[in-house]
C-alpha cells in the first residue's frame, strides 16, 4: 500500500510546536517541529525519493506521530 501524499499544513505545525511549549516548555523542540515540518515539504513537493527519505528522518517524533495517527487514517487536518 502506498503512502498518501501528505504535506503539513502551516496550521498543523504550529499546533504541534504550540502544543510541546505548553505541555513541556520546549523551546527548541517547538523550533524544531517548525523547522523540520518545512524541510519535509519542500521535500516532499520535490518528489526526489532520496531527499523525502532524508527529511523523513530528520522529521520531529512528534510530527512522525501525527502523520501516523491522524494523516495518513484518513483525518483531516488540525
Amino acid at each position: 500500500m502506498r503512502e498518501r501524499e501528505i504535506i503539513f499544513s502551516a496550521k498543523d505545525l504550529f499546533s504541534e510546536a504550540a502544543l510541546l511549549l505548553l505541555r513541556r516548555g520546549d523551546v527548541l523542540g517547538a523550533r524544531a517541529i517548525l523547522t523540520s515540518g518545512l524541510a519535509y515539504n519542500r521535500a516532499k513537493e520535490s518528489g526526489d525519493s532520496d531527499l523525502i527519505y532524508q527529511a523523513w528522518l530528520a522529521l520531529h517524533d512528534e510530527l512522525k506521530l501525527f502523520k501516523k495517527n491522524f494523516l495518513n487514517r484518513g483525518k483531516g487536518h488540525w
